[in-house]
């Protein structure tokens, strides 16, 4: 991308390089969460998938406190599921606001990206190193490739996924990327971005040297489906279902897969609906017509219950500064009843 004039440069950002000198990772263990993850949605591992995590991944200290707890129900449901962990550092915002841990702290009026950048980096190889739990994220900014290798799951945001630079960043990719429908709620819409991601594409980047390149992607054949409701209401239900497996098969994609995130426009932004939709899910996917086409849901979820604004007793609780969460307990509760 480039920008016209009506800008200034604040800073330079660490690159890549001096990211990984921040921090050790142990990329084995990223490697084969990214292979398992595949596995469960092409079929070829019957276990479930549960992401499940913050949503958005700050302070450090209590994302960490968070993933231990993960960490223990992960060692308990391992045979039937897997928890990847939600460390969401880019936040799309409607209008204005902060827009995730890669900004700094929510409660300063000024960004600071380069702290930001930092410690969210640390954060993630922390959780990595001491859990070994996959970390997912949300492809907001396409430049902030430095944090894809910690990830071994992505999604494409309601706003985005119809975009096309983001459509062919997720064809470029050789994980496992979610495209969620668009904020209309329109399956077709999520269905045809699935479509985009897993296609070749023929693309402009600028290298870091600032030249311009003609790359070409290959597709993404774990590219799937996430369904989130939308402006017309929620789309969990047994008929939607179906209609997102009817147009995933007539399109002839490989490995058709849904995810249903539990929040949002499907539980009409009310995080206490969460655990009943995720319970109708696994209820509707057990019925054979369906196909077990549904491999995982999306939970919001914190050391607390609830959210709070920036500027109260953040640092201390690990309570959501943007959207409301379900509590670890409820999560834990969810998880042990489910598997």
């Amino acid at each position: 991308m480039s920008f016209g004039k009506n800008y200034d440069v604040v800073s330079s950002l660490p690159n890549a390089q001096e990211l990984k000198e921040i921090a050790q990772l142990n990329l084995e263990s990223v490697n084969t969460n990214r292979r398992e993850i595949c596995d469960i949605l092409s079929g070829r591992d019957s276990r479930f998938l549960y992401i499940v995590g913050p949503c958005s991944a700050w302070p450090s200290k209590a994302v960490l406190t968070f993933s231990e707890e993960l960490k223990v129900i992960q060692s308990r449901i391992q045979d039937s599921g897997k928890i990847v962990m939600r460390c969401y550092l880019q936040k799309p915002r409607t209008t204005v606001g902060w827009k995730g841990p890669l900004f700094g702290d929510p409660g300063n009026k000024e960004a600071n990206l380069g702290k930001g950048v930092r410690e969210s980096y640390k954060m993630m190889v922390d959780i990595i190193n001491s859990t070994g739990l996959p970390l997912a994220d949300e492809a907001l900014y396409q430049t902030s490739t430095a944090f894809q290798d910690l990830i071994s799951y992505l999604a494409i945001g309601a706003r985005t996924t119809e975009s096309q630079p983001h459509r062919e960043l997720a064809s470029s990719i050789d994980f496992a990327v979610g495209m969620k429908n668009p904020t209309s709620g329109k399956i077709s819409r999520g269905v045809e971005s699935v479509i985009a991601a897993q296609a070749k594409h023929d693309t402009i980047i600028r290298n870091g040297g600032g030249k311009l390149q003609h790359i070409r992607t290959y597709g993404n054949p774990n590219a799937h489906l996430i369904l989130r409701g939308g402006d017309t209401g929620p789309n969990f239900e047994e008929e939607y279902i179906v209609q997102a497996r009817r147009l995933l098969e007539k399109a002839n994609v490989s490995n058709p897969a849904i995810v249903v995130d539990c929040n949002h426009d499907n539980s009409d932004k009310n995080h206490n609906r969460q655990l009943e939709i995720a319970r109708r899910v696994m209820e509707i996917n057990k019925d054979s017509r369906n196909g077990g086409i549904v491999k995982g849901i999306m939970l919001e979820g914190f050391n607390l219950p609830g959210n709070q604004k920036p500027g109260e007793d953040m640092e201390m609780r690990g309570l959501s500064v943007t959207d409301p969460c379900s509590g670890i307990d409820e999560i834990r509760k969810l998880l042990f009843e489910l598997n």
